[in-house]
């Protein structure tokens, strides 16, 4: 009976098949510049979008009107001129007939986007006419998020108003600052900006900025953005938004089953892009390397990585080693606007910024949307909205907060983290708010976490659930990890364990790792029946989800063959309409379905090549990212990366090797032809970081190999480039030295290498870089290693069936 209640009035929403209308652009152009509005110029915008939808709403009632009357229509008229045209027929009747079938087409093509649009299938690229499988999708994600009743406490709250009232109220609460008063952090060291990084995140909008934020540059948009400039105010209307509760389990019954997530305005979107853009060229300066989110060079898995290769160590070395994970409770949700001013004075963050920050998210408000319709709008007074593009960078501001404590506390003794030698020693790993504490096994450091946690949760305001956070030991007694788990009322649990998805310290080569992703993709199969979807739309899922949920596995991970074959099997059978309790016949052998559709494919991915390729992508950063958080770590436990990926060294150190090592220095190496190795090149920059003999940086094959008596007779064959001459008066000589004596030929190949020398010379002001020589620039690239792979396999194949069949 609930799905008959009228919950109210729902916000306005485009339609994604108004934009594939001929005159839908210029309709809107026109009807912008008719509006005819005076004042400030937020209000100027915020007047025009409110007549822009009315405008819309009226001509989307002319244009298309009831899709499902006018599409009957269209087919009544049909059938009747097909009537007519029993007998001869004439010209008029054809071109009507013709109009009529375009107009049939358009309205279905309308129809099936909006009901794309309704049922969420953003995976649909290439189309699929089935409409009941959408319908079905309506009704699925209907049924899933409809809220008709709450529990708030031992009570259940039903009824529209009453529901409403509920929501409005709890949230209305939530986001209110309960604590004014917090203490300081002055006895911490944060890095700073310098003027140069002030003057960049100050200095005037740029037309540039909004077309990169919007692909347009819009007069009243970069009014809009000049005023707010000198201003640094908003109006209501623009910092005001909806939240939509997002189910976070099936059957939620409490608000705490729902994720809020913020949907901010498109006004005040536009303005929060150009202002992050900024803010992330410069917050890679200011906020540690322990932190791994949403910055230039830093990605996800760096501190997967880390935890892994450390949990690895700790085992050979038999060290007593503790990890805590720390598990915070809605950490965007309960950030404290003071001290994120605070952090950002800290930061040396100029004055007129802090203000557009305090304009952009401390002077908004809310209101819920409870099946679509919005409750009694309320003001906040804590929190970053998720959905705010400023957001994740505005929270590694205040997370650096957690970031100074541990520092400080390890400056002062207080903590003894992880030490891998002499130099390098590990104690923190960020991602956002996903943190894991590294350290001795030793109760003075169970006491300054406990310490350290309390008070950042006073001073952030975040809490830390420790009934959720776990404690994790390598050769550690039992007992003390019983007594640990106690003393900070958390969980022990066992390693592997997940961190960021990634099952840290497990053993890839198991079929046990991999179990959840092969249970997901059956799980998905369930969902989504095959028999409702056209071959079209098979090969749309296969690729876009199917081939998506291994990625982020893949792109750690070494698949081995008997997991890569089940879900090559899976892929098949529902491709060809099979489903969990039966199998269908393949028609095509998947190495062909497997194949670009400009040779006779469909294009769907393959796994094995994806994986290798994912990978490769490591390689590639082990050899470029020189300051990224975990080269210390690999180059202390594995040596020159160059030697193990280019030289193909390094095969001794193999057997002390994390298996997460070994499977890399295998992927695209000399057991695999070399792959990796023949699609580099270096480029010569000051030398310090390219072998000289050993690297093809002067044409298409190393020195080493184009010379090898001279490789072998000289005295310097490891030795980088600027290690082979020296400067005088900004004039480079080349120096080369040998064990012994040059017969008669090696004099002629060294005369010949002299004039090649005579070419090239090291360039001081810039660095050596490597080149990908199967991408156009040079960069390296997922999509192009595939292909480099795929070619490569295609070939192996086409060679092994020619021999085969003589």
């Amino acid at each position: 009976m609930y799905k008959f209640l009228y919950w109210g009035p729902k916000p306005f929403r485009v339609i994604n098949g108004w934009l594939e209308h001929p005159d839908f652009l210029s309709f809107v152009e026109t009807s912008w510049k008719s509006f005819a509005v005076h004042g400030k110029k937020a209000y100027v915008l915020k007047e025009k979008f409110k007549l822009l939808k009315d405008c819309l709403k009226k001509w989307n009632k002319e244009v298309f009107g009831f899709l499902d009357l006018n599409i009957e229509k269209t087919v009544k008229d049909l059938n009747d001129i097909e009537n007519m045209m029993d007998g001869d027929v004439r010209d008029v009747e054809l071109t009507r007939r013709e109009g009529l079938n375009k107009d049939f087409w358009k309205q279905l093509h309308l129809k099936e986007s909006l009901l794309k649009q309704k049922s969420r299938l953003r995976w649909v690229r290439e189309g699929d006419s089935n409409s009941r499988f959408f319908l079905e999708s309506i009704k699925s994600r209907r049924r899933k998020n409809q809220l008709v009743a709450l529990k708030d406490g031992d009570q259940w709250v039903e009824g529209v108003v009453e529901v409403k009232g509920c929501v409005k109220n709890f949230y209305a609460d939530y986001f209110q600052e309960k604590w004014l008063n917090r203490p300081n952090l002055n006895g911490l060291q944060f890095q700073t900006l310098s003027d140069e990084d002030n003057l960049l995140l100050m200095a005037p909008f740029s037309s540039e900025e909004v077309k990169e934020a919007i692909w347009s540059s819009d007069g009243d948009i970069i009014d809009f953005l000049h005023e707010f400039y000198n201003s640094a105010i908003l109006p209501k209307a623009i910092t005001a938004s909806f939240l939509s509760l997002i189910p976070k389990k099936d059957h939620p019954q409490t608000l705490s089953d729902y994720r809020p997530i913020c949907l901010v305005s498109s006004l005040y979107k536009i303005l929060s892009k150009v202002l992050a853009a900024r803010l992330k060229k410069v917050l890679g300066k200011v906020i540690s390397t322990v932190q791994s989110a949403f910055l230039p060079n830093r990605q996800i898995l760096d501190g997967v990585l880390v935890v892994n290769e450390l949990i690895d160590l700790a085992k050979r070395k038999k060290d007593k080693c503790l990890m805590f994970k720390v598990d915070f409770e809605r950490a965007y949700d309960t950030v404290n606007w003071h001290f994120l001013d605070y952090m950002m004075v800290r930061m040396g963050f100029a004055e007129g910024w802090r203000r557009w920050i305090r304009a952009c998210v401390c002077q908004s408000s809310m209101s819920v949307l409870v099946n679509g319709s919005p409750t009694e709008e309320f003001s906040v007074g804590k929190g970053l909205r998720q959905g705010d593009p400023m957001s994740p960078f505005l929270f590694l501001i205040v997370a650096e907060g957690l970031s100074g404590l541990m520092n400080k506390a390890v400056g002062s003794g207080s903590f003894h983290g992880y030490k891998v030698n002499n130099n390098l020693m590990f104690h923190t790993l960020q991602f956002a708010d996903d943190t894991i504490i590294v350290g001795e096994g030793n109760w003075d450091n169970l006491w300054t976490i406990k310490t350290v946690l309390r008070s950042f949760e006073l001073v952030y305001g975040l809490k830390v659930n420790f009934f959720k956070s776990k404690l994790y030991g390598i050769n550690l007694d039992d007992s003390f990890l019983r007594a640990s788990s106690s003393f900070l009322h958390c969980g022990v649990d066992s390693i592997p364990f997940r961190f960021l998805g990634i099952p840290v310290g497990a053993n890839p080569r198991r079929k046990a790792t991999w179990l959840p992703i092969i249970d997901s993709m059956k799980k998905r199969l369930g969902v989504w029946n095959s028999r409702l979807l056209s071959i079209g739309g098979r090969v749309t899922l296969i690729n876009s989800v199917l081939s998506s949920l291994p990625l982020y596995f893949f792109s750690f991970f070494k698949a081995p063959v008997c997991v890569l074959k089940e879900m090559v099997s899976i892929q098949r059978n529902f491709l060809w309409g099979g489903g969990m309790d039966r199998s269908k016949i393949c028609w095509v052998s998947w190495d062909n379905i497997c194949q670009p559709k400009d040779k006779g494919g469909l294009g769907i991915k393959k796994l094995e090549s994806f994986n290798d390729s994912l990978l490769c992508k490591w390689k590639w950063r082990c050899l470029n990212d020189l300051s990224a958080s975990w080269f210390n770590l690999l180059h202390f436990r594995y040596g020159s990366f160059a030697a193990n990926f280019l030289y193909g060294e390094g095969r001794e150190s193999l057997k002390h090797a994390s298996i997460w090592w070994r499977d890399m220095w295998k992927t695209g190496g000399a057991e695999e032809g070399g792959w990796f190795v023949n699609n580099i090149s270096s480029i010569l920059g000051d030398g310090n970081n390219i072998a000289f003999w050993k690297e093809k940086w002067l044409g298409m094959e190393p020195l080493s190999e184009l010379y090898p008596s001279l490789f072998q007779k000289s005295t310097h064959k490891d030795a980088c480039i600027s290690n082979m001459g020296i400067w005088n008066n900004n004039m480079w000589s080349w120096k080369l030295n040998w064990m012994e004596a040059l017969d008669d030929a090696d004099i002629e190949s060294l005369n010949e290498l002299h004039q090649l020398l005579e070419q090239v010379r090291p360039n001081r002001a810039s660095s050596d870089r490597r080149r990908w020589s199967s991408n156009s620039d040079g960069s390296f690239s997922v999509r192009s290693t595939y292909m480099v792979l795929q070619d490569k396999r295609v070939g192996t194949t086409l060679d092994t069936n020619t021999v085969a069949q003589h």
